[in-house]
């Protein structure tokens, strides 16, 4: 194996003959001959659509963007690189990964809560863009402040100035219960150039599963799957909504994205608290339930979201997420330490791959789209169990629908039509229930 010869989550392997082993409570297969590798989880040079839109918004966690002292010194920083050469190495990776997903918007987490000067790691990232990119490819939104809250690492933004313009400032909060624990988020309102459509995108970093012995009451683990700090999450998602309503860009344009590493995973209490108050989730819709952007432990989901309010949830023309950390071995990144001097070439490249532990969620919309979803009677902007119901029971009770209730395209409306469609939902379990 080496890196432009990985092995990544989900291929596959045959011939496998060996000898089973148990030790460190796990089992393994120590192989007595060599077995054969397919690579049927191939890299892609790029995230892949289904569809076209006239924006793309990402979410990507860059795992401790720390550029020491912003002048090549300063190293080992609290997070992130040790050494220069290891920033080097980290950064040429980062920004690779930024490069080949090319979005508008980008919302990061883990980056350096030093500030928005031009020593910043916000700074670092956006002039190491622009130097292969061209002057001005990409500015970073700047809150004109020594950083975001009290914790080490914070959220930012960085979008193309040729596609989108800043409405207003940015704002934050520190109200409780992002005073400790979850990261303060980021709102900035943005305004499509081409058509001078506004969406307004709230970046966030939930507090975290780890430190559980400090966790008391209902915020130490509970036992159900959850973590610790279950409760600290739920908090958030339900304040960051509240808040939201309030419109604290001053723009009241109803076009909101969430997005960010939550630490919840797609049906925990966080995400469906916010789901609750009629946000769409856009890995569940778009993905399904085998999305996934982080893996621990071999195990695999999405920490990282990106939820879509009710009135732009209908101008979402897909949402995936880019698996080029989550599949890789974790010997691939910049770290240096324990690799001998052929390993520190043989598994590094300065590409995207394994540039964090998180995979980026992007999402494309139109903005422009005002187009009304055929199919979804109940005004919920999706297909669901619901309205295959509702349109089954107008089947049986009527001989005069709608000609656009055509589904399957013989020019009639009948049975057979609501079989086809189930193939219209936008909620996989909606044609199973």
């Amino acid at each position: 194996m080496s890196y432009q010869n990985s092995l990544r989550l989900g291929d596959t392997i045959s011939n496998l003959t060996g000898v089973i082993d148990y030790s460190y409570s796990e089992f393994r297969v120590l192989p007595t001959q060599t077995p054969q590798f397919m690579a049927t989880n191939a890299r892609t040079s790029n995230p892949e659509f289904n569809g076209t839109g006239s924006l793309k918004i990402a979410s990507f966690n860059v795992l401790n963007y720390f550029n020491g002292d912003g002048t090549g010194q300063g190293f080992p920083t609290s997070r992130g690189a040790d050494s220069a050469e290891e920033f080097a190495r980290q950064s040429n990776k980062i920004v690779a990964a930024l490069i080949d997903i090319n979005a508008d918007v980008v919302g990061l987490m883990e980056i350096e809560n030093d500030g928005f000067g031009s020593h910043s790691a916000i700074a670092d990232l956006v002039n190491k863009l622009n130097t292969q990119l061209g002057n001005n490819t990409y500015n970073y939104v700047n809150l004109n402040q020594t950083g975001i809250g009290s914790d080490e690492i914070t959220v930012g933004f960085i979008y193309k100035p040729s596609t989108v313009s800043l409405v207003g400032s940015a704002v934050t909060t520190s109200q409780s219960p992002f005073d400790f624990g979850n990261r303060q988020p980021l709102v900035q309102t943005f305004k499509e150039i081409a058509n001078n459509k506004e969406l307004t995108i709230a970046v966030n970093h939930f507090k975290s599963k780890g430190s559980c012995d400090s966790a008391t009451g209902n915020n130490a683990d509970q036992g159900d799957g959850q973590g610790c700090w279950n409760e600290l999450r739920t908090q958030a998602a339900n304040e960051l909504v509240s808040w939201l309503n309030t419109n604290p860009t001053g723009s009241t344009n109803g076009n909101i994205l969430i997005i960010g590493d939550l630490n919840s995973y797609g049906k925990e209490d966080p995400i469906n608290a916010i789901t609750m108050q009629g946000y769409k989730n856009l890995i569940s819709d778009h993905i399904g339930i085998g999305g996934y952007s982080y893996n621990f432990g071999g195990e695999v989901g999405y920490l990282d979201h990106a939820l879509a309010s009710s009135d732009l949830a209908p101008k979402i023309v897909d949402a995936t997420i880019w698996h080029i950390n989550a599949d890789e071995p974790r010997i691939f990144d910049y770290n240096t330490e324990f690799k001998s001097t052929e390993q520190l070439t043989k598994y590094y490249g300065d590409d995207a791959y394994r540039a964090s532990d998180h995979d980026p969620v992007i999402v494309l919309l139109n903005l422009n789209s005002n187009e009304i979803l055929i199919g979804d009677f109940d005004g919920d902007n999706d297909i669901d169990q619901l309205d295959i119901r509702q349109f089954t029971t107008l089947v049986r009770s009527t001989n005069t629908l709608d000609i656009k209730y055509d589904f399957n395209h013989d020019n009639s409306v009948n049975n057979r039509d609501v079989r086809a469609m189930m193939s219209l939902c936008t909620r996989t379990r909606c044609a199973v229930e």
